[in-house]
């Protein structure tokens, strides 16, 4: 009997419970809005003396009204040192386009600030572009044969045969009245430069990229502008900036699929790279050189341990 009266109760305890519950959230959102009202406050006595342009109280310099651009060089010319841009309330940075400025914040040692460096993680790992400290000169040690001039002068011939190829596009569309966007010709450009010169693969995105980005033929060329285009929408939305929410968003899924073409073409690539250095005539004439290309350091680094 005393069983079955305490589970007779029991259920009138779920309120209490719920209640308790909603109390320890709001608890929780409270002291949050504190900490980002706080952190709101020490952004702006460290940014007094740089002053920018009005920002609204909610969603600061953030609108999307297609003239983000234009904005930004109408307050550089009223700010011509730096001027504060601010995203939603609470997240703030300090553009700063004064030669003077920029000299001063380069010869600098500080950290790296890993608010936008985050969101291109997943892509591009933990690598020497978003590592800091001693993983950082750990890494640049590792590629500084890679800068060695010796290196660098035979990529000239590479970045020029790049750059023919796209001006051969352009020289088509010159023989037409048609207009064109020279955006993706130029990225297209940079990209088959990359290719060539980082990881010595030949992947003719400039011909298959004006295609295939509309059609899907190159799954790689696909996915590296999705991923751009997502890692800037994500920068811009406030939302965004939290794991959960950009995570559970169709933006999330997209780009995590995005990720997961792009890190299979890059190790298919490694793959096969790290199948010719098995051939012992490759590796003779690999090890026969002065200085290795980036691919081939990093992968006879990891050999050596």
């Amino acid at each position: 009997m005393e069983t079955v009266k305490t589970a007779a109760h029991f259920p009138s305890s779920l309120p209490h419970m719920h209640h308790l519950l909603a109390l320890l959230l709001l608890v929780v959102a409270v002291c949050k809005l504190t900490a980002l009202i706080v952190k709101r406050r020490e952004t702006l006595r460290n940014l007094e003396a740089f002053p920018g342009p009005p920002a609204h109280w909610l969603f600061g310099h953030v609108q999307e009204d297609g003239t983000e651009l234009d904005k930004v060089v109408k307050w550089g010319e009223q700010y011509p040192f730096a001027f504060q841009i601010w995203f939603g309330p609470f997240v703030s940075f300090l553009n700063i386009h004064h030669p003077d400025y920029v000299k001063t914040l380069l010869s600098t040692t500080g950290p790296k600030d890993d608010f936008g460096y985050r969101f291109i993680i997943p892509w591009i790992g933990d690598g020497l572009l978003v590592s800091s400290g001693q993983k950082w000169f750990r890494n640049r040690r590792l590629l500084t044969p890679g800068f060695h001039y010796d290196i660098l002068k035979p990529y000239v011939k590479l970045m020029s045969d790049s750059a023919k190829t796209m001006l051969d596009k352009w020289e088509s569309y010159a023989q037409t009245s048609e207009s064109f966007e020279l955006f993706e010709h130029v990225s297209l450009m940079t990209l088959d430069s990359i290719m060539k010169c980082a990881f010595s693969c030949n992947s003719d995105c400039q011909h298959e990229g004006l295609s295939s980005h509309f059609s899907g033929t190159n799954a790689y060329i696909k996915a590296v502008y999705d991923l751009s285009f997502l890692i800037n929408l994500r920068f811009r939305v406030i939302p965004y900036h939290n794991n959960i929410i950009f995570h559970l968003s169709p933006h999330g899924f997209r780009f995590r699929k995005a990720v997961k073409v792009a890190h299979h073409h890059t190790e298919e690539v490694i793959r096969k790279r790290r199948e010719e250095l098995k051939k012992e005539t490759e590796l003779d004439r690999i090890q026969a050189k002065r200085n290795l290309d980036f691919l081939d350091i990093l992968l006879c680094a990891r050999v050596g341990k």
